[in-house]
């Protein structure tokens, strides 16, 4: 049996909890008491803590992207473009395959920046 994919929370569901959310603790008292607490409370709902969960989960996998790929770009740097510029220092005449490294950290960085499901 397959569960369907959750849907993340859009922003203004997020920010409508977090009013909410704000309203119930400056406002405290018992369930009853609190209109705001109320009001909190019935909009915790199982999907909008599931889309609360898709969201951080999305956000964790977008972060080890962007990680991954911040590793890869300072591999090549150091890799190769340190070298590269010391040897052209150095005077070395023919160093444009620089270019080429400079490319691959391009595409390391665009791939990492591509949306993800």
């Amino acid at each position: 049996m397959t569960t369907p994919p959750v849907p993340s929370i859009t922003d203004e569901q997020l920010a409508e909890l977090e009013a909410l959310a704000d309203a119930a603790v400056a406002n405290p008292g018992g369930y009853e008491d609190s209109e705001e607490e109320f009001e909190f409370m019935s909009q915790i709902r199982p999907m909008n803590i599931a889309g609360l969960i898709a969201r951080l989960r999305a956000a964790e996998a977008d972060a080890k992207r962007m990680g991954t790929a911040l590793s890869q770009i300072m591999a090549q740097v150091d890799g190769n473009i340190r070298p590269t510029v010391r040897d052209i220092i150095n005077g070395m005449p023919d160093a444009n395959y620089i270019y080429d490294y400079c490319d691959q950290i391009d595409r390391i960085a665009l791939e990492a920046m591509e949306p993800k499901p």
